[in-house]
């Protein structure tokens, strides 16, 4: 059972041909989303001001991509899901005595991404995953509220990907290419949202950066046109993209190392598993190898309701 989404489908994501044509509309867009994308919601001096707040970002980040990944969510909605929680909780402030509620506010900022976004929405109790944690639909229901509240309803945040469809209309790229780059752009500013730092930049210049580092992995950055067309399209200082462009280069390289080192436990794992059985069913004559199994069942995880009532 799901709820009906409020989205429609985005020109990004549009594979007519015409839709990746430069043309007047993308100026004044462009213009609507400079306007709009306003000032950077932290500065790297208070980045450790408060690392209780930042510590519960990451947790309550990480569960946010986990539900993203598991619902087969766009892109779009993890990082517009992010968009409001941090502007929630730097706004609202992380509460000591009631730890809980930074789980609540990211379930409420994804809940309400993802009817901004997705056609279909899992209904509330069926939404929370990955979690021992499961508050009830009127709970969540009463922090959307809140949360709707706290940022004035402007829920049509600009982020990076906001940018990503214009840039690619202005490089001319082939139609068979554009995928791919969007992909991999949007793969980046993934595996940077999990860093504060992430915070520190506005979304034109997260796209820039992340931009540039797509085409020279693909080896499109040596054409100086390119090159042009992504700092005047975009109107950034060269030197603010390349302090971003350093950013996302270590965020991706830092999910690179983690990925190859889950890949080898996973590979050194099933070659252990190999190795005993082959070596049972070669022997017919040699003792028979079994799981260990806990006297006493495991107890299950506690799944905690949230409060009966927020507010």
């Amino acid at each position: 059972t799901s709820e009906i989404g409020l989205a429609n489908l985005s020109p990004l994501h549009d594979s007519s041909s015409s839709s990746l044509i430069w043309c007047e509309d993308d100026e004044e867009q462009l213009n609507s989303l400079f306007s709009k994308e306003g000032k950077t919601l932290l500065n790297e001096g208070d980045l450790g001001v408060n690392k209780l707040l930042l510590e519960a970002r990451r947790e309550a980040l990480e569960w946010m991509i986990k539900v993203n990944y598991h619902h087969n969510f766009s892109a779009i909605t993890l990082v517009l899901g992010v968009n409001y929680f941090d502007k929630f909780m730097l706004s609202f402030g992380y509460q000591k005595d009631l730890p809980w509620m930074t789980h609540l506010a990211a379930v409420a900022c994804l809940s309400l991404a993802s009817k901004m976004e997705e056609i279909y929405v899992p209904l509330l109790l069926d939404f929370q995953v990955e979690h021992e944690q499961i508050f009830e639909a009127k709970v969540v229901q009463r922090m959307e509220l809140l949360v709707l509240s706290t940022l004035d309803w402007k829920m049509n945040a600009v982020t990076p990907l906001s940018y990503f469809g214009h840039l690619i209309r202005k490089l001319n790229l082939k139609s068979l290419l554009h995928w791919n780059i969007l992909t991999s752009c949007e793969n980046l500013i993934v595996s940077a949202i999990l860093d504060p730092r992430f915070m520190c930049y506005v979304p034109s210049v997260l796209a820039a950066a992340s931009m540039v580092q797509t085409l020279k992995e693909i080896g499109l950055w040596n054409t100086l046109e390119h090159q042009y067309d992504i700092m005047d399209t975009l109107k950034l200082d060269k030197v603010k993209v390349e302090e971003c462009y350093n950013f996302i280069q270590e965020s991706s390289s830092k999910r690179n190392r983690n990925d190859l080192s889950a890949k080898r436990r996973s590979l050194s794992n099933n070659n252990v598993f190999d190795v005993i059985c082959s070596e049972s069913s070669s022997n017919k004559d040699s003792p028979t190898i079994s799981l260990m199994q806990p006297s006493e069942p495991l107890p299950k995880k506690c799944r905690t309701m949230g409060p009966p009532c927020f507010g």
